[in-house]
Order: structure tokens, then C-alpha cells, then sequence
């Protein structure tokens, strides 16, 4: 029993190293963003959220490679909330690289997501910042520099998108404390 538990203390402190890493890595870099058309999945829907684009103060950039099952990491159904909720506040920025852009395209239409996404089909975002592999951490809260203000993936972690929303809403520096940011996220 003393053997397991000390296993399942150093695989709690190896990720929360990881995570450590991650965050000091990235909080303060810009992510350089290609310059990628975006697509409608429902135009008429979409052309409420185009006319916003870039007005915000926050963004929030999700990279969706094609690697797994892309309908479980997306978990669309809470990003409409977050959207419906925060699209006025922050704008989003969807970049799929999808294994069947087709397959995409119809989940998200059938998901009702009518937000304008960005198809890279030859993964020129992720070539441009070489964003860690793992998912987790491969979304992040950007200035209106593109700047990383925070990151992790919301979908995942509730922890996280309280953190996003705190720093949305003005009610946190975006100079936190990394070892604040690593305890949310681990």
C-alpha cells in the first residue's frame, strides 16, 4: 500500500512539473497566427459573430490536430455555452486540423456550432508556434497582441475556464502567480 502511494505522489508531482514547465514556457509569448480564411459552417449564424472579430480585448485560440477521436477532445457542447455566454466579451479562434475536413464540417453542423472556425489542413499554426503535444495545452487566452495570457484547455478543467473567465471580466491581473495558475491546472 506505502509503494502505490508513493507512485501516486510522483505521478501527481511529474505532472504538475510538467505543467510548471508548460505555463512558464508559454505565459508571455506571442503565438504567431497564419493567415488562414476561415469557414462558415452556418453562414447566416456566422455573420453575427464576423462583424466582432477583433474588438475584444481577449482571445481564445483552440489548435484541434488530427490526431484521436476529434469529436471527444472538441466536447462542443461546452464550448456553444462558453461562446453563447462570452462573444461579446472575447473573440474565438477555431483552427481544426482535421484528418476529413467533410467529417468536421458535418459534427459541427449537427453540433449547431455557427461560429466562423479556420480549416489548416496543412498545420501551418501549430508549424509557426510548435504548440506542446499534449491537448491540454493546447489552448490558449491571448491578448489582443496574441500574447499567452493564460493557458489550458477549458472543456477539460473547470478550474481553467474560471481562471479565463476572471481574467475576461477584469477581476484578475493577467500577472498572476504562476504557482496559482499551476495549482488550478493540475
Amino acid at each position: 500500500m506505502f509503494i502505490v502511494s508513493i507512485g501516486l505522489i510522483a505521478c501527481k508531482d511529474k505532472k504538475i512539473i510538467e505543467t510548471e514547465y508548460i505555463v512558464k514556457e508559454w505565459i508571455g509569448k506571442t503565438i504567431r497566427i497564419p493567415n488562414i480564411k476561415f469557414t462558415y459552417v452556418s453562414i447566416k449564424d456566422s455573420l453575427k459573430y464576423i462583424s466582432k472579430t477583433n474588438i475584444n480585448k481577449y482571445k481564445i485560440l483552440l489548435y484541434t490536430d488530427s490526431t484521436g477521436c476529434t469529436e471527444c477532445k472538441l466536447q462542443l457542447h461546452i464550448w456553444k455555452t462558453y461562446i453563447d455566454d462570452f462573444h461579446s466579451k472575447v473573440d474565438f479562434l477555431f483552427y481544426f486540423q482535421p484528418k476529413n475536413e467533410k467529417m468536421l464540417l458535418s459534427m459541427l453542423k449537427y453540433k449547431q456550432i455557427d461560429y466562423p472556425i479556420y480549416i489548416d489542413n496543412i498545420g501551418e499554426l501549430n508549424k509557426l508556434n510548435n504548440f506542446p503535444t499534449n491537448p491540454m495545452f493546447q489552448c490558449f487566452l491571448l491578448d489582443k497582441n496574441n500574447i499567452v495570457v493564460a493557458i489550458g484547455n477549458p472543456v477539460n478543467n473547470q478550474s481553467v475556464w474560471e481562471l479565463y473567465k476572471k481574467i475576461i471580466m477584469g477581476q484578475i491581473s493577467t500577472e498572476l502567480n504562476i504557482k496559482y495558475k499551476i495549482k488550478k491546472m493540475s
